[in-house]
This record gives structure tokens, sequence and C-alpha cells, in this order.
């Protein structure tokens, strides 16, 4: 027989062919009453067939090992695995593993757990495999304590295989070889029941696999048989002829009405209330390794072969494994099952990890259609009773029963589909079944395998564009091609009606919904928003207030109101006329996700659902019995996926959703939808503070006290259900703190950065996915106050404060006369200030005033000494060149001491070749030392680094200073500089320099004044027999102080005296050394120079200068001037002033380099501010020279080199 004539010979649907029997009108009628009746109450007793959807924990997940042997849950709800790979609590976020650890004995004594029992204690007992029985007594801690032969000299079980307790909370136990035990932990006492060979009233086996204690007394699974345990005589239970050949009983449980299933390697034997025995012939012939019966009595068996469940009065259903595959068991050997709290089942394998069913896993159906185990499922379209058409890609057309689950497969693309991209499907009033597809429109009559192809082209074409959605109306149906329009059918296939984009109103093809309202009015929902058919001329018009942007789909509720969604909201509004005014908005704020969805149906209880890319969406307005709920369905409720097709789910006549997701079909009834039964309980995870850098676990008490210093507070809470963990929601109240509650949505946890001391109240409270909300955990905390501000601190400081009232008013008196002292102090100290500040002010003016007439007077004395003059005339003329000098020197030496004060002395470091500074400081004290018959030695330590960064000029001037004084004060004899160094790191060193002398020495008084300005050794005598100013060492100190050195001074009279110098400086590299121009003495060239100065003294003495060298020379009194003779005469530099009148010598200097560029410019100045250099060689002067110059340093300023004198 050929695949379309087997179609052809199914059995037609009752509402195909019991109308064409019916040929009057009548008869119809009373039919369609009939067939509603039926309907009506065949929904009222008909249930979706369970396809359970398994979901998967392996070590991907933090499941230890991917075997596990046992599993139990404590009173708190906390799930205990005991796996191959040691010991794991499920919290329903994660998994906290304990494994054996050498280092610590109150580990695990060994990873393989193989048996777990919690008594009613909530005591969590541990069987490992060679350690015998562990505990752990808390689920928060870590430590276990151990029961073996090291602590019990009887116990000699090493391998537990079963535990159970009593009603006095003692505890059974059960292993390999080792009999029965009785041990009561308590009293640390252990009874031992072992085997008998001659004893029938004893134990029939050592080697226990299974225990269960209830009201009759102790259950017995052996290795060769089944007992009874009455007081303290063992009864054998004799089991049916088939198990006798297999006696090893592998497991015990309670079942329905008092029934006790014994597992055995022959199979399942059950035991009623009047202790009679028999074999359930119904399950399969296996070993069974575990049995369970569900609180709504659904049976399953855990065997060496797979998963097996029944339904009170049918079959058992085996349950395969397919590892990999979402939604199937992960494992065929299985070793446990457990019931959670809420109704989950869990289901613990071998190498499958743990798999888990959902307590609601009832309220979804899935089928799998489609050629290949790749097929897609897209549209669907109810069909008869209980029953739905699905199109999948690539050109699957399905009939599935709602009843029996029967997925019936009809046509394809070989056998009559043009084109196997199908999107719609829909039965029509007479049997008849289309088809939208992407090219087009089929026509398939299932009673007798017929179709009829209806393409974009010829008679009856659709539109252009791809069907992806059909819509029954009373004689025909409407379809939606994407890009192409809108299109009425007859049933017949006619063609009433084409709409295209622009025409009645619709100016968009981009369709996502079409539908008709309580009134039969067509509606249309799509990029432009939303349109309403008008009845009057099928003009589409646009409702006002309706949203512009594009709507996913709509559906109307009883009332004849309408519910649309957007991207942003779901929105319901009342209908008025031609205007819609919104009612309900539910949004993001709310917790609905901003998404695509398929589209819009409203159910029987005028509940909403979306079908979404991120699951499915069900809201369910507020009544007078409930409030608003917005619940989203995933993976762990069931779906086989969450991401659904992008178009409306279909509701039967029954009432049924059914969906299409990219892993199957999806059935539902909206009004069977059971909730999450069974409390969860909330429990702390941690409590922790930062404290002194390090992160401190805080025990769960009531009451939790912090110190004043403890931040960023910590808490971690688990809601232990595992219906769905991530739709669990958390909220935060910290009174004090909080204004009211603050959720977290699915984060359990919450930080709080730092609290002022005072009591606080800590609420916290947690919701399932069906937003049942616990009771809130609730603790005390006491931020407790500095030392200083607390209550004792305080009556403290009430004591000080007396005390010092006390001692106030005693000194009060005291403080009068103190306060006049004080007065005067500070009015000395402003007016010491004023004096500094004066002084400096008097030094700086005095060192301008005085550098000019001491120019013209050393220049002029200089010309002089030029001259022929007579021998007494020449020591009259050196008298006053000496004279000058020292005036001069002191003049220096004041204004370095005022910068010092004023803190405007400028350190400049720079690579220095400090050897050539030694040598360069010895050959300029080699002359005068020479000429007091002293001999000048210069002692360079070979360690000492050559290359420094330091200041050069600052750091040659404390030398000179010291060995000048050194030669003045010495006779006869010698003067030493010496250098060394002391390496501070691999970057630094400190230099080391000492002037030593063998003069005449000093004694204690004449050091201790050394170092204060004007100060001298014997003062008077020594002014007149040496001179000076008793300036320099002081100037010396306060430089190298400047440069973070120190200079200090050692001396013996008689013995001679020593000056030390220390100072740190960095390394520095070798750098090139400059060409310096040669000196030449007076050039035999003539320069034409231009002089422009306002004194006339210095003009004349700075003009004979000049002449003197050969020069010609033209004298400019101001800027003007000098701008006249530069267009008179070709000048090749230019002496000038910077403080002129009228144009200062800056200014001056730009006007000249713009009329003459080549023009060099040489500055002469008597002022004394340490930034002139810099601003004069800015502004584009070549030589920068202070008044009064020396005939050499004008020579060579004119020479050509750029010399610059700071004197």
């Amino acid at each position: 027989m050929s695949r379309n004539a087997a179609y052809r010979v199914t059995r037609k649907p009752i509402a195909a062919w019991l109308p064409r029997l019916l040929k009057t009108r009548g008869l119809n009628v009373l039919f369609c009453a009939l067939l509603q009746l039926l309907s009506t109450a065949y929904a009222a007793t008909a249930r979706l067939p369970e396809t359970p959807q398994f979901e998967h924990f392996g070590p991907e997940h933090g499941l230890p090992s991917s075997t596990v042997y046992s599993l139990a849950q404590d009173a708190r709800g906390y799930l205990w695995i005991g796996t191959a790979d040691g010991l794991a609590r499920y919290d329903g976020v994660g998994f906290r593993v304990y494994r054996h650890d050498p280092s610590d004995p109150s580990s695990l004594p060994s990873n393989v757990v193989q048996a777990l029992h919690v008594d009613a204690r909530q005591r969590l007992w541990i069987a490992c495999e060679g350690g015998g029985l562990s505990v752990l007594r808390d689920a928060s801690q870590t430590h276990f304590e151990h029961f073996n032969s090291s602590r019990l000299s009887d116990f000699t079980m090493v391998d537990v295989y079963a535990i159970a307790s009593d009603r006095q909370d003692r505890l059974w136990l059960g292993g390999y070889d080792a009999g029965l035990y009785l041990f009561d932990h308590e009293q640390n006492t252990l009874r031992a029941f072992k085997h008998g060979a001659t004893d029938q009233n004893s134990l029939i086996n050592d080697t226990i696999l299974s225990l269960l204690n209830d009201p009759d007394g102790l259950w017995i699974g052996t290795l060769d048989g089944f007992q009874q345990l009455r007081g303290s005589t063992f009864h054998t239970i004799e089991l049916p002829d088939a198990a006798r050949p297999q006696r090893l009983i592998a497991s015990l449980s309670k079942g329905e009405q008092g029934l006790l299933q014994i597992g055995t390697r022959a199979g399942l034997f059950l035991r009623d209330q009047n202790g009679d025995i028999h074999a359930d012939n119904t399950a399969p012939n296996s070993a069974v390794m575990t049995s369970l019966v569900d609180r709504n009595q659904l049976r399953w068996l855990g065997m060496r072969d797979g998963l097996w469940s029944q339904r009170p009065g049918e079959v058992w259903r085996r349950h395969p494994a397919a590892i990999g595959r979402r939604g199937a068991l992960s494992g065929d050997v299985i070793n446990a099952m457990l019931e959670d709290h809420e109704g989950g089942l869990w289901i613990a394998t071998v190498g499958g990890g743990l798999s888990r069913l959902n307590p609601q896993w009832r309220n979804f159906s899935a089928f799998q259609v489609g050629r290949t185990a790749t097929s897609v499922p897209r549209g669907i379209g109810k069909s008869a009773i209980h029953a739905v058409w699905v199109v999948s890609l690539p050109g699957g057309l399905d009939r599935i029963d709602l009843q029996t689950g029967a997925v019936s497969a009809h046509l394809d693309a070989t056998g009559g589909f043009p084109d196997e991209r199908l999107h719609s499907v829909l039965e029509d009033a007479l049997g008849n079944v289309w088809v939208g597809h992407s090219s087009g429109l089929i026509r398939y009559v299932p009673s007798l395998g017929k179709t009829t192809i209806y393409g974009q082209e010829g008679a009856h074409s659709t539109p252009a564009g791809f069907v992806d959605q059909l819509l029954e109306v009373p004689g025909g149906l409407w379809l939606s091609a994407q890009g192409g329009g809108l299109q009425h059918r007859a049933l017949s296939g006619d063609v009433l009606e084409d709409i295209r984009p622009g025409q009645h109103g619709l100016e968009s093809a981009d369709t996502e919904q079409i539908g008709l309202d309580r009134t039969g009015r067509l509606w249309w929902s799509g990029a432009t928003g939303l349109l309403r058919r008008a009845t009057e001329d099928g003009h589409f018009e646009t409702l006002i207030g309706a949203p512009s942007e594009r709507i996913f789909g709509f559906d109307f509720t009883d009332d004849g109101e309408i519910w649309l969604h957007r991207l942003e909201a779901l929105e319901r509004y009342r209908i008025d006329g031609n205007s819609l005014s919104l009612q309900e908005r539910i949004d993001q704020t709310s917790g609905l996700p901003v998404v695509e969805s398929g589209g819009v149906i409203v159910d029987a209880e005028q509940s909403v659902w979306l079908t979404t890319a991120r699951g499915l969406v069900r809201y369910r307005p507020a009544n007078d019995m409930r409030a608003a709920e917005l619940r989203i369905f995933g993976v762990r409720d069931g779906l086989p996926s969450i991401e659904f097709h992008k178009r409306p789910p279909t509701m039967t006549a029954e009432g049924i959703l059914v969906a299409s997701t990219l892993e199957g079909v999806i059935a539902f009834d909206p009004s069977r939808l059971q909730s999450i039964e069974g409390k969860s309980s909330l429990q702390w995870e941690s409590l922790s503070v930062s404290r002194a850098g390090s992160r401190i676990d805080l025990a769960s008490d009531d009451i939790i006290d912090l110190q004043h210093t403890d931040s960023d507070l910590r808490i971690a809470v688990r809601l232990l259900s595992f219906a769905d963990p991530s739709a669990n929601r958390y909220r935060f109240r910290l009174h004090g703190v909080d204004a009211g509650w603050v959720e977290t949505g699915n984060t359990p946890e919450r930080s709080y950065p730092r609290l002022a001391a005072g009591e606080y109240a800590l609420e916290v409270s947690a919701a399932n996915a069906d937003g049942q909300w616990s009771s809130p955990l609730q603790l005390h905390i006491v931020m407790h106050p500095a030392w200083w501000s607390s209550l004792p601190a305080q009556l403290s400081y009430a004591g000080l404060l007396l005390l010092g009232a006390l001692q106030a008013f005693l000194a009060w008196r005291k403080r009068l006369a103190e306060r006049h002292q004080l007065a005067m102090a500070e009015q000395a100290k402003q007016l010491a200030e004023h004096a500094s500040q004066a002084k400096g002010r008097f030094l700086s003016t005095l060192g301008h005033e005085i550098r000019t007439p001491m120019t013209g007077l050393l220049g002029m004395n200089e010309l002089l000494l030029q001259s022929e003059l007579q021998p007494q005339q020449r020591l009259q003329a050196e008298a006053v060149r000496r004279s000058g000098q020292m005036m001069l020197r002191l003049l220096n030496e004041s204004l370095d001491i005022a910068r010092v004060e004023a803190g405007k002395l400028q350190i400049e470091p720079q690579p220095t070749d400090l050897n050539q500074l030694l040598r360069d400081t010895a050959e300029l004290q080699a002359a005068p030392a020479q000429r007091k018959g002293l001999r000048f030695e210069l002692d360079i330590d070979a360690d000492l680094p050559q290359w420094v960064c330091v200041d050069p000029l600052r750091l040659q001037q404390i030398l000179l200073n010291l060995s000048s004084n050194a030669i003045k004060f010495t006779a006869q004899g010698w003067v030493r500089l010496h250098a060394s160094a002391q390496t501070i790191d691999s970057t630094s060193v400190r230099l080391h320099f000492a002037v030593s002398d063998s003069g005449a020495g000093m004694d204690a008084e004449t050091l201790s004044r050394l170092f204060q300005p004007f100060e001298q050794a014997h003062r008077t005598q020594t002014a007149q027999q040496f001179g000076g100013s008793g300036l320099g060492l002081l100037i010396s100190r306060q430089l190298a102080n400047a440069m973070h050195g120190e200079v200090a001074a050692e001396s013996t009279p008689g013995q001679g005296s020593t000056f030390r110098l220390s100072l740190a400086a960095d390394l520095a590299k070798a750098q090139a050394i400059a060409n310096t121009m040669p000196f030449e003495s007076p050039t035999s060239t003539t320069e034409s120079l231009l002089l422009v100065e306002d004194e006339a003294d210095v003009a004349a003495a700075v003009s004979g200068l000049l002449r003197q060298m050969g020069h010609h020379v033209d004298h400019a009194e101001h800027a003007l001037q000098a701008l006249s003779l530069l267009t008179q005469h070709n000048y090749s530099q230019a002496v000038l002033d910077l403080d002129l009148p009228g144009i200062d010598g800056l200014t001056l200097a730009a006007m000249l380099h713009k009329q003459r560029p080549g023009l060099r410019l040489i500055a002469l100045t008597a002022r004394a501010e340490a930034d002139t250099e810099q601003r004069a060689l800015a502004a584009g002067f070549a030589v920068f020279l202070r008044k009064p110059m020396s005939l050499a340093q004008l020579r060579d300023a004119i020479a050509g080199g750029n010399h610059s004198s700071s004197q």
C-alpha cells in the first residue's frame, strides 16, 4: 500500500463526515449543538498526555561527579547529593562540595559517598566507602564527626550501605558483611546483630542493602532475603517463587495505601496491609534499584535499564535516556530517587549526573513533529475535538491527538507540496486543511488525500509573499501574505477580495496578526500599528488613541476590551466607538521583558498569554480574589525550549492553548496549571564584613555586633525553592537606612558600604517562581561607636571638661598676664617680618643703584690703569680697584642672603663634570695661595664619580668661599681641598668636600658664632688684618641648605681648621663638552658698535673701554635715538642697557631685530633679579652682562663668546 493510500484509509474525523450525512438545515443545527455539548463534556474530563521534560545537572554545573549514589533533603530544604567524588549540597543557586582533605581530619574520610540519611534532629549522616559513618550536625558547618573502629572498638562496619532511624532517634546501620548495627550516638553505645548459622531467628545474611523503619518495625533487605525485626526477633518473610532464584533485596519504600514496595533483582513486589506479598506483574521484570510514589500517586521505578512510571490504572511507561538531548533523561542506570518539598523529582544516575522533573512538569505537554529530528514546527491550526494541525520545516504536515499524544503524518514535499517552506495551517468547517507556504496556498482534503494548489500566478492566485497567517470566517477565510497584503477566499478556493498595500487604508503589508472581534469585524496589527475594518465600506481605519508603532498581537476580553502588545509594554484598552482609551499598562517595571512576541491570546479566565523568544509570558489581571501577577514560564517549568515561533498561539474548542517552539510543540490547559506546592524556607547563606583589610565571616545569630571600623557589610541568602530558581526574587529592608523594601530581582545578595553607629533591624524576604513570598528573616545589627564616642568616653569627657574648666579658671589670671606678652611678641614678630621685607627691598634697590655708579667708577679706573701712570698714581688706582671689587663682593653677598631669606634663590641642577669643577676651583685658588706663600693641594678620591647632577655655579661658589676663607686666615703652610663620595643606591651618592688649612685654628666660642652674619674670628682684629664682610660662611651654609646639604666647621687652636660640605646628588651620564671660543686679545678687526645707555658716566666708561679695544662706538641715550642712528650706520653689534627711559631694552631689542635681523645684541644691566638673564636671552640677546663688568668680560662679549656675568 502506498503512503498516500495509507492516509486515505485512516479514520476520518467525525467533524468531517457527519455533516454530510445530515442534509437538512435543521439536522445541521442539531448536529452543531450536539457537537458543542460533546466538546464541552469532553473538555471537562480530558487530560493532556504527560511528556516529562527532564532538567540535567552534571559536573559542568558544579556537581562533583556524573555518578550519583544517594540523595537526601533536610527540613530546611537543602538537597544533599552523594557522588563518586564527594558530597554536594544544592541550594538552588549552586553546589557546595565537600571532599576528603588529607591535612584536615574533620573532612570526609573518602570521596565515594554511598548512603545519606537525615534524622529527626536534622543531622546529616554520611556513609563513605571504607570510612564507616560520619555526621554533619548543621548544614552551615564544614567539619564532620566520624564514627569507626578508632572511636568505637566494636564499630567494624567499614562500608555502610543503608541507614535508618527510629522514634528514639537511634540509628540502624547495614553494610557489607558486618550484620546490623543499632547505634545510639547520644549514649555512644553500639549493639550488633549477626547471622547465626544455627539460629533461625537471627539475621538471614550479614550483608544488608536496604533498611526501612515504620510503625510495624524495621524492614531489612539483605543479599539473601527479606526480614522484619520486631522486638529482638528477626522474622524471615518469603517472597513468591519468582523471586527465589534472585533473593537480593535492593530497595524498600512505602507506596500508596500502606503498601510496602520491595525492589529485588527479579522485579517489584508489593506487601499489603494484611501481610500478603505478591509480584507486581505489570511492572518491568528487571532489577529495581529504587522506587517511589509521588504526591500525585504516580509510581516511579528506578532500574538498571532505565526509569519507569505508572499512573493508577494505566500501564507502565519507560522514559528512555538520551544523553545530550534537551529534556531527556540523562542516564539509564538509576541509583536513587527523591521527591523534594515542592514535589520535584530528583533522579540519581550512573554516569549521567542528576536528572530532575519540575513539580509542575504535568502543566505542559510537548510533542515532536516533522520528518527529521531537526524539523522545526511553525504554524498551528485547530482540528476536530482535541486535535491540532502543525506544519513544520521542511515540508511537514502533522496532526496531533491531544488526548493520546499520537502524531500522524500527512503529505510531504514530495507528495503534494510545491514548496517545503510551510508557514501556516487551518482546518475549515468542512474539514478541509489549508496550508500556507512561501509560494502560495494548498487546500488538502484529508478524507480523500486530495490537494489543490493555488500559486502566485494564474486564476485565484495568492498575493506575492509567503502566506504566514490564515483566519477562518463564516463561509471562508482570510490569509495574510508578507509583503503582498490580505486576501479573502471562499471555502471553495475562489478569491472574493484582494487588498494590496495602499488599498482600502492598508498602508503596510508587514503583518503581525489578523483576528476577529466578538462582532466578527476584522482587525489587523503590524508595522504601522492597529487597524479595524469598517463594516460599511470595508475600509481599514485607525482608531483614535491607538499606538502608531509596531504591534505584535492583540486579542479581546469577554467584556469587549482589547489587549495589545508592543515592544515596550502590554496594554489593555477600552473600545469606545472609533477610539481607544488606555486602562492598564504592564512594562519593564512590572517585570515584563522588552522583547518581541509572536502574538497575544486571552484565555477563558481572562489571563493574557504572550509567546516570546524568552519564554511563555502569562499576565493575570487583578480581581477581587487576587493581586495582579506576571509569570514567565521556561525550560524548568517543563517547556522544551523558551524560544517560541513568532506567530500567535492557537486555542482549541476545549480551551487548550497550543504553540510551537524551536524544540517542539507545546500544549497546555490554562485552567489546570498547577502552582508550586509546599512552602520553601529562606536561609542565611553568608554574612561578612571588611575588617582591618580582610573579609571576616560572621555567624548568622539573631544579633551581630560590628566594630566602628567595619565596612562593606555583605548579606547573602538563599530561597530553597528549586521549581525555578532563576525566577526567585529577593527583597531587603534595613530599618534606619531603607525607606521601604528594596528588591534585588534574582540576586540573593546585598551589601551596605558603611553604617553609622546605632542599632538596625534587617529583614529579608523572597518569592518563588509563582510569586509566593516567604516569611522574612530578621537580624538585629549593632554598630558600636568608636571608643572616643562611646558612653564611657563621653562621661570621661564630661569629667575632663569640669577639670578643664577649673584649670581654666585658675589659669585665667595667668593668661591675662601672658596675653600682653603674646601681643608684644606678635607685634615684634610683625615688625621683624616687615623689617626683613624692607631689608630685602632695600638691598635689591641698593644693588641696582650701586651697580650703575660702580660701573662708571670701575670702568673709568680700568681706563686709568690702561694709561701711562706714575708709580704712585698706579698704586692709588690699584687701591681704588681693590676697594671697588670689595664693595661689589659685599653687595653680591648681601643680595644672595636676601634671596635666600625671601625664598627666591634658584638652584638649577644639571649634569656636571665634578673632576673638572674641582680642577677649575683649584686653578682659581692656586694664584692667591701662591702670593701668600701657601701650597694649595687638591685631593680627589678614586671612587668619586666624574658626572653628577648638581648646580655647578652654586657648588663652586661654596667651594671658593670656603677655600678663600682658608687662604685668608692661613699665614703659612698649606690649604687642602679633599673630595670623596659615599654610595646611597644605584642612582645617587652623597658627596663630601673638606677644606683644611694649617692656620691658627679657633676655639669653641668662636666656632659657635662663625656662621652668623658679619661675624669673623677675633672680630675687629681679623677685619683689620684680613678684611672681608663676614658673610661668606653664612652664604655658603644657606646655599648648601638650599641644595639639601650642610656645611660644618671643625677647629682646634694651634692645629688649623676644617670646613666640610656634604650633599646628595644623582648620578648623571657623561655629557659632550661644548667647544669654547678661544680667548682673543684685542681684535685687530675694528667693529662698528652702537651703545645705548642713559647714564652719562656709565656710557663714557663703557665707550672708553670699547674704544680702548680699537672699536668705533656711537652712543645713544634712549631708544628713539638708537633707532635713528641705526638707519644711518651699519652697526655689527649693539650694547643695550635694559633700564632705558621710555622704551626699555627688552622692547628695543625686539624693534632692532625687526629692523635689522642680523644685528648682534649684548645686554647690559644693573638689575639684581634672578630671572633677568633668562628674560634677556629669550628676547634675543646673544650675551648678558651685569654691571659693573670688567674689560675682559666686555672684550669676550664683543669678540663673539656667549659669556655671561652674574656679578
